[in-house]
């Protein structure tokens, strides 16, 4: 027993001696995580006013409060479509390059819901899907599991190209990704468009349609109540993320308890410090 002070002593010197190299150690953990591309229809049909300022400008400034009120872990990334769809902004937890992305959005050319959904079920898995959209159609395509995710669609539902929407759709349920769509529109509307009186309409159905095979909701952009749902809704999925971390301070407080113990038994037993 009259030993055991002065080992302790010694690990403590010992302990001390690695801390003051700086050591580190790989700790994993895992986070809730969720990712959300907000998928924007851009075609000339969303210059209409049948919602205030316009259709486009009512979903920009619905996705924007999206992105402020939300309360979780979420990546969230912008595609716009028109005749085709492309990444505006990857999935990212940086909110103010989501919010810049949804700023610079336009009005412009046709509309392909399909293509649009299409790619953004590329952004979400990080890269090319390795199927071709034009084929979509009939059974459906075999494609990875990519859930949970979640797809905004804002859009007025109307479509002039291929591939079919709900062709996507159900491609999207079987990744596991969920498609909420995000009606922009009220009415059948005429547009001004380089001189050229055009008719639009607002097709809610349609919308309606690809939401519930995506197992999702459909929802008005004025909807403030069933907008504010779906941030409660999204699924999440336990992320694991590895850091380094120095561990000199730990080591540090081992070799200041050892030196307590180490001082407490000598007192007790010899009466003085070995």
């Amino acid at each position: 027993m009259r030993h055991i002070p002065a080992l302790c002593f010694g690990a403590a010197i010992i302990v001390m001696l690695v801390a003051v190299a700086r050591p580190t150690m790989h700790l994993t953990t895992s986070q809730p995580e969720g990712t959300v591309v907000m998928v924007f229809d851009v075609s000339n049909s969303m210059r209409a006013t049948d919602v205030l300022p316009s259709r486009l400008d009512a979903a920009k400034n619905a996705a924007r409060s999206f992105v402020v009120d939300h309360r979780r872990r979420l990546k969230i990334g912008v595609v716009a479509f028109t005749d085709g769809g492309v990444l505006v902004q990857r999935p990212t937890s940086d909110m103010s390059s989501v919010l810049a992305a949804i700023d610079r959005l336009r009005p412009r050319g046709g509309t392909s819901l399909g293509q649009g959904m299409f790619t953004a079920l590329s952004a979400i898995a990080g890269g090319p899907l390795g199927i071709d959209p034009s084929s979509l159609g009939g059974e459906t395509a075999s494609i990875a599991y990519l859930g949970p995710a979640t797809m905004l669609l804002f859009s007025d539902g109307e479509n002039t190209s291929t591939p079919d929407p709900l062709d996507v759709a159900k491609l999207a349920s079987v990744a596991g990704v969920r498609i909420y769509a995000i009606g922009t529109g009220v009415a059948t509307d005429v547009l001004d468009i380089d001189g050229y009186r055009v008719s639009t309409t607002f097709d809610q159905a349609a919308l309606d349609a690809i939401a519930k095979v995506a197992n999702g909701a459909s929802f008005g952009v004025n909807d403030k109540a069933g907008l504010a749902t779906i941030d409660r809704s999204i699924s999440l999925r336990l992320h694991a993320q590895t850091k380094v971390r120095e561990i000199t301070d730990l080591l540090a407080g081992v070799s200041s308890v050892l030196l307590g113990i180490g001082s407490a038994l000598s007192i007790r037993w010899h009466g003085r410090m070995v």
